[in-house]
């Protein structure tokens, strides 16, 4: 939300060569579906939202980019992973 407060329209990306990202992965709060859809909007890779907490060591939901991927609901982590 911070990124898109700043740069709504996306004009900071286009200084950058990002055609080596292949996903967005956010963590922290929440990926909230208007922040969502301006990820994917101005980056055009998968903006993969996944939860976790620094005991657990890893996440506990998302979308598993290491298997076959699953659609992406926005606003939702997805799925728990292997191991919960």
């Amino acid at each position: 939300r911070a990124i898109r407060k700043e740069d709504p329209e996306g004009t900071y990306i286009t200084k950058y060569d990002l055609s080596r990202l292949k996903y967005l992965f956010l963590a922290g709060e929440r990926l909230d579906p208007d922040t969502y859809h301006w990820a994917t909007d101005n980056l055009g890779v998968p903006v993969i939202d996944h939860w976790w907490q620094t005991e657990t060591g890893w996440p506990i939901a998302a979308n598993p980019m290491g298997t076959e991927p699953l659609s992406i609901k926005p606003g939702s982590p997805t799925v728990p992973m292997p191991g919960y």
